[in-house]
């Protein structure tokens, strides 16, 4: 009946909420249909992306606990692909079209209409992306280069990631 579906779809939404707050790992593997927290995103990104060696091999220092030597790796090799970024950040400045830049730069190996959503606290997604992201204050801004392991990025803030409750 419509009474038993509103009653489980509000359970499962109940489950979700309490997740996110206290087990932040099943949040992010079963409930992030049924319930976004307040503050959530959709974003589009440019990623200029490191070697595949290198993240492999920066990825295995952290994973043995050698952050000091990750680090100074990761620094070596954004080095090697910062003038590129910062060109597709200073496009994006100086007023060129998002799309533009995006097809110009973009190692998104999910292609350009890919769009993601970051939350405002996640196990899965890095802080520094969570932090640039959360910054963002309007639709159509866009953040400073981000580096991370893997390269850099530059989100462009959508909207706000709501759940459809007709989908669920």
């Amino acid at each position: 009946t419509d009474e038993e579906i509103d009653e489980y779809v509000n359970n499962a939404i109940s489950e979700a909420k309490d997740a996110y707050e206290n087990e932040l790992e099943k949040y992010e593997q079963g409930y992030t249909s049924v319930y976004l927290p307040e503050g959530t995103k959709t974003v589009k990104q440019i990623f200029i992306k490191l070697e595949d060696a290198d993240i492999s091999e920066i990825m295995a220092y952290r994973n043995d606990g050698d952050d000091e030597t990750a680090d100074k790796l990761k620094a070596e090799k954004l080095a090697e692909i910062e003038d590129e970024a910062k060109a597709a950040l200073d496009e994006l400045k100086s007023g060129t079209a998002w799309d533009d830049v995006q097809v110009k730069y973009n190692d998104d190996s999910a292609g350009n209409a890919s769009t993601y959503v970051v939350y405002p606290k996640s196990n899965l997604i890095s802080e520094e992306i969570i932090n640039g992201v959360m910054s963002l204050e309007n639709k159509g801004d866009f953040t400073e280069l981000i580096s991370t392991d893997a390269g850099y990025y530059i989100f462009l803030y959508l909207d706000d990631a709501k759940v459809d409750l007709e989908t669920i």
